[in-house]
């Protein structure tokens, strides 16, 4: 896969991971007495996907044309978790490719930064899916 490619899969997912924290904030708030608190964690994480998404956009010079998939969450707050845990996973994969791939310094510093922010979202996410889990058993 070549750098461009990574880049347009990159911020395709960005702006879609988007739709994804908004879903799960709101069904935390919805879903889990005191869920209001949780839920700004993962609007958070909406933020910061957009911002993930405007850096890739600024380091490609690419404007218009992003297209993304919205992906709406279900009902279940469990299922919701374990997608976001594989998107998370397969996103930092890609990103750690990327950063092989990067020449320009200032370029491999902001796709660190989102790295270590993926592994944030994807530590958060994981946590929350073994404490519902936990308390289903």
């Amino acid at each position: 896969m070549e750098q461009n490619e990574l880049f347009e899969g990159l911020l395709n997912e960005e702006f879609s991971d988007i739709s994804i924290y908004t879903g799960e904030a709101r069904l935390f708030a919805e879903k889990l007495i005191g869920g209001h608190r949780i839920a700004e964690t993962f609007s958070a994480f909406a933020r910061e996907e957009t911002e993930h998404a405007h850096a890739l956009m600024k380091i490609t010079g690419k404007t218009e044309g992003i297209e993304p998939r919205k992906i709406e969450v279900g009902p279940s707050l469990r299922k919701s978790l374990e997608l976001h845990v594989r998107r998370e996973t397969l996103g930092i994969t890609i990103y750690k490719k990327l950063l092989g791939i990067l020449t320009e310094p200032d370029h491999k510093l902001v796709v660190k930064g989102i790295i270590a922010q993926e592994m944030e979202h994807l530590r958060a996410a994981n946590d929350y899916l073994q404490k519902i889990r936990s308390a289903n058993e």
